[in-house]
């Protein structure tokens, strides 16, 4: 599970994106406290209130996000969703303040919004590390459910992306490539699922990915004109054993 916050000015607008999401209409809420207004600017003028007690501080706003694991946040409950909450807000230590919480799921992946009043009783809430202090609160928040954590999502990437790179590198030492397209084409009979990635302004090939990794986040030789540069590499020793195998047979006849 992964989780972020940080301490920003409040805004209306802020506030407005949360309670929508995006395509699928109003996001759904999923709690509030200390606040009743309906829409952005209700909510902010209400916050406003008790900021105003507090005008030294700024950045008077925290966002939070909470991102449960793709493979069990579908299947959770709103009364789930809502404990993950609490206890992330316990964890930091913001349970008291005023805030309110919705559920996005327009990525396909359930995830939770949420903007929180820094000032509270007149005091600004210390934000020292509070990046940190929220990834802390989603490990703790993972283990205490037996999800894994995003440190066992890490290393499990990189070891995918490990036995990736070897598979690639014994391919184009064990074949002749020459072309990009066959590259791929290669890479599909391992089973490796590759995926051109074409550029949304110039429609042109910028990348590809592979086992929906981006290939350069594998290892930066694999980017494409890295990989163009080794097959005409490939092809020009191919065509220079070919020449000489072509003037042997000429010298022996």
């Amino acid at each position: 599970m992964v989780s972020k916050a940080s301490s920003r000015q409040g805004s209306r607008q802020a506030i407005d994106y949360i309670l929508s999401d995006k395509i699928l209409g109003r996001a759904i809420e999923l709690d509030r406290n200390g606040v009743v207004g309906k829409n952005g600017k209700e909510i902010l003028n209400e916050m406003r209130f008790i900021q105003s007690t507090n005008k030294r501080c700024l950045n008077n706003t925290i966002s939070l996000i909470i991102s449960p694991n793709p493979e069990v946040s579908k299947d959770l409950s709103m009364p789930q969703l809502r404990e993950i909450l609490h206890k992330q807000l316990e964890h930091l230590g913001l349970n008291k303040h005023q805030y309110i919480s919705t559920i996005h799921n327009s990525t396909g992946k359930v995830h939770i919004h949420a903007i929180i009043n820094r000032i509270s009783n007149k005091k600004a809430y210390n934000d020292s590390w509070i990046s940190k202090k929220a990834q802390e609160g989603a490990e703790k928040i993972a283990l205490s459910y037996g999800w894994k954590t995003a440190s066992d999502i890490k290393n499990e990437i990189k070891i995918e992306r490990e036995i990736i790179k070897k598979s690639i590198d014994s391919l184009l030492k064990e074949k002749r490539v020459t072309s990009f397209d066959q590259f791929l084409g290669l890479l599909d009979k391992k089973g490796l699922e590759p995926k051109k990635v074409y550029s949304k302004v110039t429609g042109k090939l910028s990348g590809y990915s592979i086992k929906g990794h981006k290939a350069s986040d594998i290892d930066r030789k694999l980017t494409v004109s890295r990989i163009d540069s080794l097959l005409q590499k490939s092809g020009q020793i191919m065509k220079e054993e070919k020449q000489n195998i072509n003037r042997s047979y000429m010298l022996r006849r």
